[in-house]
């Protein structure tokens, strides 16, 4: 557990010092990456949303992948490696790869909001109550599920709109100023993020199957 917990906050530490460019990686042959450009959110992204598709239409042997908003906060992290539901209906929006997914409405607070979700799969059939982010720009959307879920995490819960049910759409942070690196760089930071989190993933199955193999022992000791 210790292992687990020394990762996630190694993660986090070296997020920070990425996106503040504290740290920065050198391209293949040595040199320096090209300072970073800002611009507008809406001048790299546009949006398009998710539709249809209720709990009750989730199947296990369903014929149709899906992703429903409720699941990228209780099933996902910033990168979707593996989607868990499917269904038989033909409702949702499909995917297409580079996409980036938000959650659009939630009862808690702005904060659980920010979880945008990079994914790479096509014709993923997208539930309603989902942002989905797209661009015809070159851009790793992993980088960028990474940039904006941790370093413009605050500022993106602080466009959030309302109090019992809470809102946040693309016209909400349509005009956030963010950081635009070469594709190059977003490359590095995309596969290093993304190695660290494969780690952690595997400390937890490790951690699990340990578990499992404990409570069966236990089980057995006294039979």
């Amino acid at each position: 557990m210790k292992t687990i917990e020394e990762l996630k906050l190694f993660k986090n530490t070296i997020a920070k010092k990425l996106f503040l460019q504290e740290l920065r990686f050198k391209s293949d042959n040595g040199n320096d990456f090209p300072d970073w450009e800002i611009k507008k959110l809406e001048k790299i992204f546009y949006s398009e949303k998710g539709k249809g598709i209720s709990k009750n239409k989730i199947i296990d042997d369903g014929k149709y992948e899906c992703i429903l908003y409720g699941e990228l906060y209780t099933k996902y992290n910033e990168v979707i490696f593996e989607v868990v539901s499917k269904t038989n209906t033909q409702e949702g929006i499909k995917s297409k790869i580079g996409d980036l997914l938000i959650p659009s409405s939630t009862t808690t607070t702005g904060i659980d909001l920010v979880n945008i979700t990079a994914l790479n799969k096509e014709n993923v059939l997208l539930g309603g109550d989902i942002t989905i982010l797209r661009t015809t720009e070159k851009i790793n959307n992993v980088f960028y599920a990474y940039y904006l879920s941790n370093h413009k995490k605050d500022e993106i819960a602080s466009y959030a709109q309302g109090s019992t049910i809470v809102h946040l759409y693309y016209s909400h942070i349509k005009n956030m100023i963010i950081d635009f690196p070469s594709f190059e760089e977003q490359n590095k930071i995309a596969q290093f993020l993304s190695s660290l989190d494969e780690k952690i993933t595997l400390e937890i199955d490790l951690l699990t199957q340990y578990e499992i193999q404990k409570k069966y022992l236990l089980s057995n000791l006294f039979v």
